[in-house]
């Protein structure tokens, strides 16, 4: 692979990480047209793209087995910038061989543990929601609730 090399959203795991944070509409117009089939593990229906998407984001990891290319295994993670947008995208590939079920989970945890870092270094921060209520004497009593985040972060 080259470095800077484009490559197409739809099949690998850097490009459904890079979709992550889109709207299912803005996915569509990018998917739009025929999605090329790069090896018989390509998905090339729109909708089972999104759902893969979707997946990716509850997850907060995309994988690729080889459907870019024959034999190669890849995890992605997206990086989020001080929106809370996805900014950029990290992963690691190497040979299916080499990425096997032994080490799957070992690369998930460090791949997104490596976003998290860059993430932060671009500003995100979790999101902490604050629930307001006034009592019967019309005072503000803010409770705290932390760990929720957006959709697939960090």
């Amino acid at each position: 692979m080259d470095v800077g090399r484009s490559e197409p959203l739809h099949c690998t795991a850097l490009g459904k990480a890079l979709l992550i944070s889109f709207p299912k509409e803005k996915i569509k117009s990018l998917l739009s047209g025929k999605l090329e089939k790069y090896t018989r593990s390509t998905k090339t229906g729109v909708k089972s793209v999104i759902a893969e998407i979707e997946r990716a984001g509850r997850q907060g990891f995309a994988v690729d087995n080889g459907e870019y290319r024959d034999g190669v295994r890849c995890i992605a993670a997206p990086v989020y910038d001080f929106r809370g947008k996805v900014a950029a995208a990290i992963g690691v590939s190497g040979p299916v061989s080499r990425i096997g079920a032994k080490k799957i989970k070992g690369i998930i945890k460090e791949v997104k543990s490596a976003a998290g870092r860059f993430s932060r270094k671009l500003g995100y921060k979790k999101q902490i929601n604050r629930t307001i209520a006034l009592d019967s004497h019309k005072k503000c009593h803010c409770e705290k609730r932390s760990g929720e985040v957006p959709k697939g972060s960090p």
